[in-house]
């Protein structure tokens, strides 16, 4: 790939960032005037009459813990550190494909009707603002905060980055990854995901003169697990006879719940050139969730 080409993948990848961002953006400002946001309270109404099938409002309840708790989540990235002077900021997008679907027979899914107006997004769409910093001896730390469209509720996470193996030719480089993100801003939900990963990949510079003056693509898969919590903040925990309690993935946690301890497979690309960056990646929680995310930004 020569040069040319490099410079036109990022001058695309910026074009399609830039719209993306203010789509996003616009969604975002807009948000403060839907009608509806996630409301596990008013789970026991659908089409306004009194919804009293217990079964379905508990396992709508469930789903919607762990869709939202694995969407929030940190997720892994490339795996080579930018070093102690390093520093990076990068705007990120996710789209993750959630169970909000209008069923045929007429019965809510879980999203819609854990929605406090019965109509979820069709798929979670965060845009996030990333931060992060590279420390000595291959650490890193990070930070990443944003709004989740057509919902009341924002994210904000950390996460610390270790990458023990790089560099080496004939090897791939490896990192590991550790983090916590929060679901904030939601008067009727509280709810936090921990992460644990680890990456493997390379990182391939390619250019008219490698080893000099060259980009980079970074290739990666990836796989993680996460430990959910959530804190339903509700006057009345028990709707409909059904207990919306809090759960926990945390053994020693007296809330904790067998069920939302989950796991991850991600894989992804990265390319930088002349300290701009263009990624894309994706995520499967088995028999969860399916989310997509893209990133660019610049690094120094």
């Amino acid at each position: 790939m020569n040069i040319g080409n490099v410079g036109f993948v990022m001058k695309w990848a910026m074009q399609f960032n830039i719209v993306l961002a203010t789509s996003f953006g616009l969604s975002l400002w807009s948000t403060d005037a839907l009608a509806g946001n996630l409301s596990p309270g008013s789970m026991n109404d659908w089409g306004g009459k009194a919804y009293t099938k217990t079964t379905s409002i508990q396992q709508g309840y469930e789903v919607v813990i762990r869709q939202l708790g694995m969407a929030i989540a940190n997720k892994p990235t490339t795996v080579t550190s930018m070093g102690i002077h390093g520093f990076e900021m990068s705007v990120q997008n996710s789209v993750s494909f959630i169970d909000a679907a209008r069923y045929a027979d007429g019965s809510p899914s879980p999203w819609n009707l854990a929605f406090s107006d019965e109509e979820a997004p069709e798929n979670l769409w965060i845009p996030t603002i990333h931060i992060t910093k590279g420390l000595p001896m291959s650490f890193e730390i990070g930070a990443r905060t944003g709004m989740i469209q057509g919902d009341t509720g924002s994210v904000f996470g950390t996460y610390a980055r270790f990458s023990p193996v790089e560099g080496y030719r004939k090897s791939p480089d490896i990192s590991m990854q550790l983090g916590y993100t929060g679901y904030i801003g939601n008067s009727e939900l509280g709810l936090g995901t921990m992460d644990a990963s680890m990456s493997i990949g390379k990182s391939i510079p390619f250019g008219p003169l490698t080893g000099v003056n060259s980009s980079v693509v970074r290739p990666f898969v990836a796989g993680g697990l996460y430990w959910l919590r959530a804190d339903p903040r509700l006057e009345n925990s028990n709707v409909e006879g059904v207990d919306l309690s809090p759960v926990s993935a945390f053994k020693k946690s007296e809330y904790y719940t067998d069920g939302y301890r989950m796991f991850s497979v991600n894989g992804g690309v990265e390319i930088e050139s002349n300290e701009v960056l263009f990624s894309l990646a994706a995520s499967y929680s088995p028999g969860n969730l399916l989310s997509i995310e893209h990133q660019f930004g610049f690094s120094f």
